[in-house]
């Protein structure tokens, strides 16, 4: 049997990480188990956690979400976990979610790299949940067959990366702090590896609201982020240009909307000149 670790990441939000934890608990049992990493909390989060004997725990600086699964999938793979999950504290297992995982042909394949789950909002609507690159008649095939789409990115939520893709892509980048860091991952992972979202297993995103002060912080991440996403890639100059002349229009798009911050545009421009995250292989963490 394939050993899955669930690993949740936890930042001040102690009752809905109680309420995850609990859920997870009624759908799992050994050799399987839940890692909490305590994102740096102060609402009482360590304390608790040094109570809950049967879970795996690590307690660290905020290191925001990428650092954050950096550890996660860094102590998954040290531990010898074939599968590593990626929650937030704000999320929920739909009934069955863990079942219809461990059953499913993607999860017993050696050549997957990462299964995501479909991601629900509170209401049950489908959300940040990503769509099929193929054209509709062929995923028609997985879906009646596997109840799968196969995909080319996903967020951290809901995502199972197996070992055999950390062996063979590396970890995310810690450097990205917040967003962008798991597309870059998945995609990174998926241009080596099929990767699929699985129809039947559900998750419950509880995510706040996005228009306040602390998601502006978030967007000028997301700017840097981007941007230097767009020069890590391996294409032409020609691509990149014409990527880089997209996004420019996406930002100025949100900025004139109101969404982001103008201060934005100077974090673009840290992306393209200044932030030169590295990726981390195997051996580059097992040296460190």
């Amino acid at each position: 049997m394939k050993k899955l670790l669930i690993s949740i990441l936890a930042y001040n939000r102690l009752e809905m990480l109680k309420k995850s934890i609990q859920e997870i608990r009624s759908q799992i049992h050994e050799p399987h188990r839940i890692l909490v990493v305590n994102n740096g909390s102060k609402d009482g989060t360590q304390e608790w956690l040094a109570t809950q004997k049967d879970l795996i725990v690590i307690n660290q600086e905020n290191t925001g979400s990428e650092g954050g699964f950096f550890t996660c999938l860094d102590t998954g793979y040290k531990l010898g976990y074939d599968w590593i999950m990626t929650l937030d504290d704000d999320i929920v297992l739909e009934e069955r979610c863990i079942e219809s995982i461990l059953s499913s042909v993607h999860y017993n394949d050696d050549t997957t790299g990462f299964i995501s789950c479909r991601v629900v909002n509170s209401q049950g609507e489908t959300y940040m949940t990503a769509g099929p690159y193929q054209h509709h008649w062929k995923y028609y095939d997985t879906i009646t067959r596997h109840n799968s789409v196969e995909v080319k990115g996903g967020t951290w939520a809901g995502l199972l990366i197996s070992r055999n893709a950390i062996k063979k892509i590396g970890f995310p980048i810690s450097e990205f702090f917040l967003w962008d860091g798991d597309l870059e991952y998945t995609e990174r992972i998926s241009r080596e590896m099929p990767c699929h979202v699985l129809l039947n297993a559900s998750i419950k995103h509880y995510q706040g609201d996005s228009s306040g002060e602390g998601f502006k912080i978030k967007f000028l991440y997301l700017s840097r982020n981007r941007f230097a996403r767009i020069l890590m890639l391996d294409t032409s100059v020609l691509k990149k240009s014409l990527m880089i002349v997209k996004s420019t229009y996406w930002l100025f798009s949100n900025i004139i909307s109101g969404k982001f911050p103008v201060i934005s545009i100077l974090w673009a421009l840290k992306g393209i000149f200044l932030f030169k995250p590295k990726i981390k292989y195997i051996d580059d963490v097992e040296q460190a």
